[in-house]
């Protein structure tokens, strides 16, 4: 298996890459996640440019068995795992695991930040168990919960996060403030209007 980073002129294959996770979220009962043209080529294109989008597969030889895409600040370790998947030749055999461990060693992350499906906001019970079964995989991983949340578009999505040390214990102020820096630059106006937003838990500093 090896780990690779795409670049920008590799955008057409990054964006069918996108298309089929959107087209397995539908299957899997999520049909409201990743659309209103989120993420679009031109802003990956920008935010590449710019420095602050990356974007992994993982292959078998010739053959991309999982793929992640992550946003920071230019040179901050702290990164945001926009989107993970595994392809459908990759799965049950352990592969998204390994992925997660390798790509987390390469960057050396302080932290990831993980925004995930939230369990108790799903429509129905086969939605809640797709759901669980998500956030099992992130736990059995060593993701931690925070009790923040975002609202994308109108889907409720549970804020996690993902640390190969210790980390202080005002980790969620850190995180709101990342995510406030991160949703201002990648959704610009859209952070504004209400089409995402970012909840602080009771008690944090306003």
């Amino acid at each position: 298996m090896i780990v690779r980073e795409a670049e920008i002129e590799d955008l057409e294959r990054t964006m069918q890459v996108l298309d089929a996770g959107r087209q397995h979220m539908r299957g899997e009962g999520n049909a409201v996640q990743w659309v209103n043209g989120y993420p679009s080529p031109e802003l990956i294109r920008r935010l590449k440019d710019e420095g602050r989008y990356l974007a992994f597969g993982n292959f078998d030889g010739e053959a991309l068995t999982a793929y992640a895409f992550l946003i920071h600040e230019k040179d901050d370790p702290v990164y945001l795992l926009d989107f993970f998947a595994v392809c459908r030749g990759g799965r049950d055999k352990g592969t998204g695991s390994k992925f997660i461990q390798e790509l987390f060693q390469l960057l050396h992350p302080e932290f990831w930040i993980l925004e995930v499906e939230d369990v108790e906001s799903a429509s129905n019970e086969e939605e809640r168990e797709i759901r669980s079964r998500r956030m099992a995989f992130y736990h059995r991983n060593g993701v931690k919960d925070t009790s923040l949340y975002t609202c994308q578009f109108g889907v409720n999505l549970k804020l996690l996060y993902l640390s190969g040390k210790e980390v202080e214990e005002n980790i969620e102020q850190r995180l709101y403030e990342k995510l406030d820096a991160l949703y201002g630059f990648t959704f610009e106006e859209r952070y504004g209007d209400g089409s995402v937003t970012l909840m602080k838990p009771e008690g944090l500093c306003r």
